[in-house]
């Protein structure tokens, strides 16, 4: 779970705090989300994030597998190997997603959670 809280909002653009298990006791990370481009950045990690490594070989094996399916299904739009590691910041990542889908309505979140699990 993570929970975040909107800390500035100019324009189209807001600052949060994100909280990693609601744990407010720790330094959280920041994050600048911009509603009208859909998108995000991680300006700060929170103490207690946790960063996931994923190998340029098991994710163009994923590739592959993905591919062969398109493939059999006869699409075209096949999905291109990468060649470097990539990393994920597992609740920052989340936190995003749920700011940008709470925005749907065209109101920026003040606050909000996510959980997985």
């Amino acid at each position: 779970m993570v929970t975040f809280q909107l800390i500035e909002s100019k324009g189209s653009v807001g600052t949060y705090l994100y909280y990693p298990e609601g744990d407010l006791s720790k330094n959280p990370g920041t994050l600048v989300v911009d509603f009208e481009k859909q998108s995000g950045e991680i300006i700060a990690l929170a103490e207690s994030e946790i960063i996931q490594k994923h190998s340029a070989d098991s994710m163009n094996r994923m590739a592959d597998v993905i591919n062969e399916m398109k493939s059999q299904n006869g699409e075209t739009d096949f999905i291109e190997h990468v060649t470097e590691d990539e990393e994920e910041a597992v609740y920052a990542g989340f936190a995003l997603r749920q700011i940008l889908r709470s925005y749907q309505n065209r109101e920026i979140p003040q606050n909000g959670k996510n959980m997985w699990y």
